[in-house]
């Protein structure tokens, strides 16, 4: 866990799953993240994400999420979210040098 301030933490774990969606295997291994804030005297989740991982070379990886957030930008209700990023490992750091999040689909639309 890492503290963000005084309100507000963030957890990062690895999962492990061994199971199939829609005839197709779900990655082994993924990771997640979650943010929460203090809300008086309890803890209140405000941002989920799942991510699964997919190596196209030894120093060229994918990262693909869907994330969740509770709360509003201008005005607007945030939804969940798709989202892609690609790196490429410079040395020994790896580098962000693309990504891209597009709503997700809500049901009935």
């Amino acid at each position: 866990m890492n503290l963000l301030g005084n309100d507000a933490a963030l957890i990062t774990y690895r999962t492990t799953v061994d199971g199939t969606c829609g005839g197709h295997k779900l990655p082994a291994h993924s990771w997640a993240a979650s943010v929460y804030v203090g809300d008086g005297d309890k803890w209140r989740g405000v941002f989920h994400a799942d991510a699964a991982g997919t190596m196209l070379s030894a120093t060229v990886g994918i990262l693909t999420f869907k994330g969740a957030a509770d709360g509003t930008c201008f005005g607007q209700k945030v939804g969940p979210i798709w989202g892609s990023s690609v790196y490429v490992k410079d040395g020994n750091v790896w580098k962000w040098t693309f990504g891209i999040n597009v709503p997700a689909r809500r049901k009935g639309a």
